[in-house]
């Protein structure tokens, strides 16, 4: 599936969580809870590009391989840019 960006700002409260990365749509709803970092940064960056984010956090391969069950689609081309990319 493909989402324009405007779908994916719908779902940024604990009970439907998604984010961008790297062009990868999210639903990380039911990662929230189990977050090693907490479940308060997720909820900041969520229905937001967390690309960066993601990135700089310093994630560990594992991190990065996980993070692949809980894709649901793509963003649909041309439609991401600084606006939405997540400040946490």
């Amino acid at each position: 599936a493909s989402f324009p960006m405007s779908e994916v700002e719908k779902h940024k409260s604990k009970d439907s969580l998604w984010i961008v990365v790297n062009g990868k749509v999210l639903d990380i709803t039911k990662w929230l809870h189990k977050h090693p970092g907490g479940k308060s940064v997720l909820l900041k960056a969520g229905g937001k590009d967390a690309s960066l984010d993601f990135t700089i956090q310093g994630h560990t391969p594992g991190a990065w391989k996980a993070m692949e069950r809980y894709v649901i689609g793509t963003l649909q081309t041309g439609d991401a840019g600084p606006a939405q990319r997540s400040a946490l």
